[in-house]
């Protein structure tokens, strides 16, 4: 009754654990205090200041209308207040994600279908929610950094090539990388003048203020307010000789400044997404909604643990990686119903909410208020943003993101890695990210499987005392005491290892002709059955060659294994290394020639063998 007792209140406390992970506010709400309300404040306002201009330029890359990128900017705020693990991360729509939107909704006439977005922003919901609440978070861990710096890199350049047109005020533009460099350099004849010169200007501003942020001149809310004062000035000077020119927003004319024109006035009215069967009939929609699932949280991820790395996080508030899932899943899945497209974790946006002195996820109500406002009563002057300021901020943006320093540390380090680095670099960027991603993690998986069928073994040489790993050589073996060969395994013995650790015997025996074998067994974790198999082969095999094995620094689960197996019976066992050389110093082992090679191996009277343990 007692025991029944304990397991029963240990699955109450397993269930309650659960469900308050699945609320991460209650650990910080209780000692929030003015102090923070201010901080927070701060950081939301100077993030709803900087999201705004972004959100209306990456519906441009997502092929929408720029009333979406509002649309998607402030629900995700207020969702992750509440589910978030991190007091940095802000939700949003990003370059990337809109760049997977695009690539994935499909289009009529030359824009992205808006209820196809809309419709893979509530999927993508779903998968990331059901996975984070199968608590699934550990599957971003397969994907290796250089996977995601090579896709990273190549969807910037894509995003910022993507956005030239923009700036030079080119229409019929296509969107995949090659099609737009060509298209682009076809066009340049009918380049807007006043949209290069505003988009110039543009640009060269963004760069003095990121050099005067990284001076620590003026901080980030004096940076932006700076920004809007500069391009609001220099745009109202382009709208006025757009007015002295007798431009029409519908004309086409190389002096006239081209705008973003009338948008919509207010919240949009909750609706369903469109959830027919004509959709999930679309294969594209479907593959589609997995990409962004993945890669929405994949990118979301790896910027809250950089941040969370950069600041230190306690372990009190480390990042919950299948939290993040759900935070992020829900903000997806209640997005879509006021026109959302797939958003996740902005890294510029999160980098300004650091440095503004962020302290809880609470920012995120004013950075969600600030959209709102905007929403509200700001779109009438939003109609006359010019779209090459928005192309001017999206690649200011995104061309930070482009890491070639990366690949000389890659190859220092790890050249194998550089590998599927380059697959998911130049898939991405002549393909598609999934098929770029795709390939380098099947690659990255191959690589894995070969590492854990051969995982490597190395010869221990006695110096001074200590043991430190050599290469092969039957000399090496020869001048060991007794002639004796230490074999330390490499990793744990599953059935893809089996025939090559005991080739690896055979053959160092051969070339050796040593009567001592002693396996060192310190980085073995676990044995299956094909492995215990395996050695009990090896076993008889080698006592038809008169040579005895020995064992060191052997884990009990591994020694269970093998016990019932039966390869432990007249075994002998030793605790380290050192204990093992003093016994055979002291007691040479003869294997005498009566044993048979043919005895039994595999017995169900373990009783009748001794398994002896030398402790040091």
């Amino acid at each position: 009754m007692p025991l029944q007792f304990e397991q029963r209140q240990t699955a109450r406390q397993n269930v309650a654990s659960y469900f308050l992970a699945l609320a991460p506010f209650l650990k910080w709400i209780p000692k929030y205090s003015l102090s923070k309300l201010r901080s927070d404040a701060i950081a939301g306002l100077t993030v709803g200041m900087m999201v705004v201009p972004q959100a209306l330029a990456y519906a441009r890359v997502a092929g929408l209308e720029p009333e979406y990128g509002l649309y998607s900017s402030f629900l995700g705020c207020f969702v992750y207040v509440f589910l978030g693990t991190a007091k940095d991360v802000t939700l949003g729509p990003t370059a990337i994600m809109s760049l997977i939107t695009v690539a994935n909704s499909g289009q009529e006439n030359g824009h992205t279908i808006p209820g196809n977005a809309i419709f893979l922003a509530f999927m993508a919901g779903v998968v990331q929610l059901g996975m984070g609440l199968l608590r699934l978070g550990f599957i971003v861990d397969f994907i290796s950094f250089p996977i995601i710096s090579g896709f990273t890199s190549a969807a910037a350049i894509t995003i910022a090539v993507g956005q030239v047109k923009g700036l030079f005020g080119l229409q019929g533009v296509r969107r995949t990388f090659v099609h737009c460099i060509s298209d682009t350099f076809q066009k340049l004849d009918h380049t807007v003048i006043p949209d290069i010169a505003l988009g110039s200007i543009c640009i060269l501003l963004l760069l003095i203020l990121k050099r005067i942020k990284e001076r620590q001149v003026y901080n980030s809310s004096v940076s932006s307010l700076i920004w809007f004062l500069g391009t609001g000035l220099f745009s109202y000077a382009m709208l006025i000789s757009n007015k002295i020119n007798k431009c029409k927003p519908d004309q086409f004319d190389r002096m006239c400044i081209s705008i973003v024109g009338e948008l919509p006035t207010g919240t949009p009215t909750p609706a369903l997404p469109d959830l027919s069967l004509s959709m999930f009939h679309n294969s594209k929609l479907c593959k589609g909604f997995i990409v962004v699932a993945l890669v929405g949280y994949l990118e979301s991820i790896a910027i809250g643990k950089a941040f969370a790395r950069q600041h230190n996080y306690k372990a009190s508030i480390l990042i919950d990686q299948s939290q993040e899932l759900v935070a992020i899943g829900t903000a997806n899945m209640l997005g879509s119903f006021v026109r959302s497209y797939p958003v996740t974790g902005s890294f510029s946006r999160t980098a300004v909410n650091a440095a503004s002195g962020v302290e809880t996820p609470m920012c995120g109500i004013v950075t969600g208020g600030v959209v709102l406002i905007a929403l509200q009563f700001l779109t009438s002057l939003f109609s006359y943003i010019p779209n090459s300021a928005l192309a001017a901020i999206i690649i200011s943006s995104v061309l930070p993101m482009v890491d070639f320093k990366i690949i000389k540390f890659i190859y220092t380090v790890s050249k194998p890695d550089l590998l599927p680095y380059a697959v998911s670099f130049f898939g991405t960027l002549f393909l598609t990210i999934q098929d770029g991603v795709g390939i380098a993690v099947g690659l990255n998986a191959s690589y894995l499987l070969y590492l854990s069928a051969r995982p490597g073994h190395s010869l221990l040489s006695l110096k001074e005392g200590r043991t430190t790993p050599a290469r092969y050589s039957a000399k090496l073996v020869k001048s060991m005491p007794n002639g004796v060969m230490i074999l330390q395994l490499g990793g744990s013995l599953m059935f893809p290892t089996v025939e090559d650790i005991k080739d690896t015997i055979f053959e160092l025996q051969d070339a050796s002709n040593c009567q001592v074998i002693i396996l060192d067994w310190s980085k073995v974790h676990y044995i299956d059955f094909t492995g215990a198999y395996g050695i009990r082969d090896a076993l008889r095999e080698l006592r038809q060659r008169s040579v005895r094995l020995l064992y060191v620094n052997m884990l009990p689960p591994v020694h269970d294994a093998l016990s019932r197996m039966g390869v432990m019976a007249d075994s002998v066992v030793f605790e380290n290394l050192a204990s093992a050389m003093e016994h055979l110093d002291e007691h040479p082992i003869v294997v005498s020639m009566s044993e048979s090679a043919d005895a039994p191996l595999l017995s169900n009277q373990h009783q009748d063998y001794s398994t002896m343990t030398v402790n040091s």
